[in-house]
């Protein structure tokens, strides 16, 4: 649901345009954490293709499928976006405020993104395809903590408002200094939003 509610939104957006928004999915089951996260990059990444793949009025296509593979003999998940545009310019695909925030995202769930033409034969529309690996971390377990403090930058952690004490103590204990600065959101971008500013301690 939280995937097929995301697109029908972006679709509304994009229905002046001549793009159509195809899915494959799985049927899988995700911790709230990351299933969120998903849907936060594939917000991004759609809504970027859209933006930036079909210049001028084009029409097009894009393509997602999420879907349950192996990765060195382990369970893992693949989300892939296509599209058949003219590519993805350099500075959207590395800048900007949701490319930071995806690159978050990334490190908390141990995943990796990789992007590359879809269809690199063709020189005018040569299309994107952009893939995120992530090892498929059962219900509860915790996060990384030691990759999250070694990856440096800034980290945001989605779903964590009841595991405050417990997120803080992994992260010093992996090694992140205790007086870092932190925010903590709460019912984040609704009316009541709320906003708590002090440090990992």
């Amino acid at each position: 649901p939280y995937m097929e509610d995301l697109l029908a939104e972006i679709g509304k957006a994009a229905e002046v345009r001549p793009i159509t928004i195809d899915m494959d999915m799985d049927s899988i089951r995700l911790p709230g954490r990351d299933a969120v996260s998903f849907v936060v990059i594939v917000n991004e990444l759609v809504t970027n293709a859209i933006k930036h793949a079909f210049p001028d009025g084009m029409s097009g296509q894009i393509a997602i499928r999420f879907a349950s593979t192996e990765h060195e003999g382990e369970p893992a998940l693949a989300l892939t976006i296509e599209d058949d545009g003219v590519g993805m310019p350099a500075e959207a695909a590395s800048k900007g405020l949701g490319q930071t925030v995806i690159a978050s995202l990334l490190r908390s769930m141990r995943a990796t993104m990789t992007s590359e033409p879809l269809h690199p034969e063709q020189a005018e529309r040569p299309g994107t395809r952009v893939t995120i690996a992530t090892a498929h971390a059962a219900d509860g377990s915790p996060p990384d903590y030691a990759s999250l403090v070694s990856a440096g930058g800034t980290l945001v952690l989605f779903m964590g408002l009841g595991r405050l004490r417990e997120l803080a103590d992994g992260l010093i204990g992996a090694g992140m200094a205790a007086a870092t600065p932190a925010a903590v959101v709460s019912r984040g971008t609704l009316p009541d939003q709320e906003i708590g500013i002090a440090t990992l301690e």
